[in-house]
């Protein structure tokens, strides 16, 4: 069973974890409750986990003396490397799983009493005697009153190529130590929605940490690190800057290891590896930080893994440039702005879409309504561009970008996630046309021009649209009915936005995505998809509309309706109850919300003319 180990001693051990007893929650003295609720959490924490039923031919930790002293290096301001005391206090056998151990420290001295185990400290070299036994890499207890940390091995990091990719373990008693995020250009009125999005993913908020210049980088620009030194990891650059800051532990055979724990434990990347400056670190009971700056990019991060954080100086990230072009007003110039955002999945789509909307605000006053209308493409290696728009209005500029930025979130999102492979993003464009205004509109009510109508004839469908302000609008759409429709039969006539069209027949779009046989077929729907700032007229009927292998067949005879459900390549087939006959759409500058339907009857014996029927 998982739990505490050390060598001899084992009586002064017991009084030691004792002494700490009203701290982390023990019942009382005795050989047999050594951190009892703090091993229960931390086991149920290894129980749980992906790790915990892994293959055990893992690399061993060493064993030490318990009360060996030692120290661990890190910096506290600017790059100087500073020693803080500690002593050991035992193993935690299999803490990330099989094989995967977890030493226990305790700092000491006036850094250890004021400061604490601070955010940004993942990483810190930690030796025993001149022995580098591993990185510190997690805080131990809710609320401690000692330094009390967690070791990652130095054995476990050398091997972290074979570590999982996942986020670190956590529990109320144990929490990786926190990575600090420093953010440069910004805008104030995104900052809170950014903050609460990137403290989700572990990352810490720092605020008043800026992009360093080449003055404040010192030292051999061939040498960049030495054990204790802070890293940087660079998340977006550019018109706007977020980056990361870590530890070092060791720079060995061309690897840079840091961190001890995941950073967002994805795997094989690429992020930018830059030198950083400790500005300050700053002294707080509700969890000590680090308030970095970062410096010049002297490599790549290479693997994010459960045990640690790999760079190389001899690699570089590939980047996905972002260029906005934003006009403020009808008629102005575009105003240009350029970034560069780091190429993984899982964060990827948030940090374009607050690098859209970070780049849009700059260019809007904070009280005035505004209406966002955006188009853009996003260009992929070997593959056709993918286009979109976007559309969103509010009083006051934060809401309707927030919603700009889900959106593109949403948009990338569809892309990567798909099941058949990962296309690789070579830049993204964005055109965004602002206007001062609140437009946004309502269907309020639809006539069309006849009581009845042939086969083959066309409709004239009056639409009202109540905007935010002001007087009802109109619009007019015209619509043939097909010559095959039957006599007597009824139609249905849907007007909306496309996402309302969408619901009405039955969510065709989102059905092709699901049945796509390959990443072409979830192309090809990415570039189907309309924002709701179109009004779209729809008529269509009750008959069987079949989606399957990414394509849906529509206005089928009942056999063959059968046939094709139960014949789906992907074996997932889906089927509707209505299929389509004619469309029509127009662009308003605005997005527009809710939808009616009418019914429209089929008369061969109908006349040509008009006669106007409300419904």
């Amino acid at each position: 069973m998982p739990g505490l180990r050390y060598r001899s001693r084992a009586t002064t051990v017991d009084a030691e974890l004792h002494r700490r007893g009203d701290q982390i929650g023990h019942p009382g003295p005795g050989r047999l409750t050594r951190l009892p609720r703090l091993a229960a959490a931390l086991l149920s924490v290894a129980a749980a986990s992906p790790w915990f039923a892994a293959e055990s031919s893992r690399p061993a930790a060493a064993a030490y003396e318990d009360g060996a002293t030692g120290y661990v290096l890190t910096v506290l301001k600017g790059r100087t490397v500073e020693r803080i005391p500690l002593h050991y206090i035992g193993t935690y056998d299999d803490f990330f799983g099989p094989g995967y151990d977890l030493h226990l420290v305790q700092l000491e001295g006036p850094v250890a009493e004021h400061v604490g185990i601070a955010a940004g400290m993942s990483g810190s070299p930690v030796y025993l005697g001149d022995r580098l036994i591993g990185a510190l890499s997690y805080r131990m207890g809710a609320l401690p009153k000692d330094a009390i940390a967690g070791v990652t091995p130095i054995e476990a990091m050398r091997a972290a190529s074979r570590s999982a990719a996942t986020l670190a373990p956590s529990s109320d008693h144990a929490q990786p130590i926190r990575t600090p995020l420093s953010a440069s250009g910004l805008h104030p009125e995104l900052r809170g929605w950014a903050q609460e999005q990137l403290e989700s993913l572990g990352l810490v908020w720092t605020e008043g940490a800026t992009t360093a210049d080449a003055s404040l980088v010192t030292g051999d620009p061939s040498k960049p690190f030495e054990p204790g030194s802070p890293l940087g990891v660079v998340l977006v650059r550019g018109a706007w800057t977020f980056a990361a800051t870590g530890t070092v532990t060791a720079i060995e055979d061309g690897n840079v290891l840091a961190f001890g724990h995941p950073f967002l434990g994805n795997g094989a990347v690429r992020f930018p590896m830059h030198t950083a400056t400790v500005i300050h670190t700053l002294a707080d009971a509700a969890g000590s930080r680090k308030i970095s700056a970062i410096g010049e990019e002297v490599g790549a991060i290479v693997d994010d893994r459960l045990t640690a954080v790999v760079g190389r100086v001899d690699r570089r990230a590939a980047m996905i440039p972002i260029v906005v072009r934003v006009r403020p007003a009808a008629g102005d110039d575009a105003r240009e702005t350029r970034i560069e955002v780091v190429d993984t999945p899982g964060l990827t789509p948030l940090l374009v879409g607050l690098s859209v909307s970070n780049s849009i605000l700059n260019h809007v006053d904070r009280e005035i309504a505004v209406t966002v209308l955006a188009s853009g493409s996003i260009r992929l290696r070997d593959r056709p561009d993918v286009p979109f728009e976007l559309a969103a209005a509010g009083d006051g500029a934060l809401n309707p970008l927030v919603s700009v930025a889900s959106k593109v979130q949403q948009i990338l999102a569809m892309l990567w996630n798909n099941p058949f492979e990962r296309p690789v993003v070579e830049g993204i464009d964005v055109d965004v046309d602002l206007v001062p205004a609140l437009n946004r509109y309502f269907v309020e009510s639809m006539h069309y021009d006849r009581g009845a109508v042939r086969p083959g004839g066309t409709i004239q469908v009056h639409v009202a649209l109540q905007p935010w302000r002001g007087e009802t609008i109109r619009r007019v759409f015209e619509l043939r009915v097909p010559h095959g429709v039957g006599d007597g039969s009824e139609l249905r006539l849907t007007v909306g936005p496309p996402s309302q069209i969408e619901r009405a027949l039955g969510n065709p779009l989102a059905r092709r995505l699901q049945t796509a046989e390959d990443l072409r077929g979830v192309l090809r729907v990415l570039g189907e998809m309309r924002s709701d700032h179109r009004l779209v007229a729809v008529l269509y009927h009750d008959s069987p509309t079949i989606v399957r292998d990414g394509a849906a067949f529509s206005n089928l005879p009942p056999t063959a309706a059968h046939l094709l459900f139960s014949g789906a390549r992907s074996g997932v087939a889906f089927r509707s109850r209505v299929s389509r006959l004619a469309t029509s759409q127009l662009e308003m500058d605005g997005p527009i919300s809710g939808g009616l339907t009418i019914r429209i009857k089929i008369d061969a014996g109908a006349p040509t003319g008009s006669k106007e029927q409300e419904r």
